[in-house]
């Protein structure tokens, strides 16, 4: 598992080239959290994830979300179910 990058840069993005580096399992560590993420092609245009931050005591999941990537027309837009939402919440 590799760390995530300390800090993200905030870029214009049209395709999923552009964030393919993010294929894999990334892990990070604060306080009594532990972050972890992966991500993972599944076709051309999409890529799918999962994210969950357990606590580093007792190993308990405290949050989890599902994760999508979707390039359509010349954008990338990213897809996060997390719980308390009913919908999927769309980002451009």
């Amino acid at each position: 598992m590799a760390s995530l990058p300390s800090a993200a840069q905030e870029a214009s993005c049209g395709n999923l080239d552009s964030v393919a580096w993010m294929a894999g399992t990334w892990e990070t560590e604060s306080n009594s959290r532990r972050t972890v993420e992966h991500w993972a092609f599944v076709s051309e245009k999409t890529m799918e994830g999962w994210g969950r931050v357990y606590r580093t005591d007792s190993g308990n999941i405290e949050g989890e979300e599902t994760l999508r990537l979707l390039e359509m027309s010349g954008e990338v837009f990213f897809v996060a179910k997390v719980g308390g939402n009913a919908f999927p919440v769309p980002f451009k």
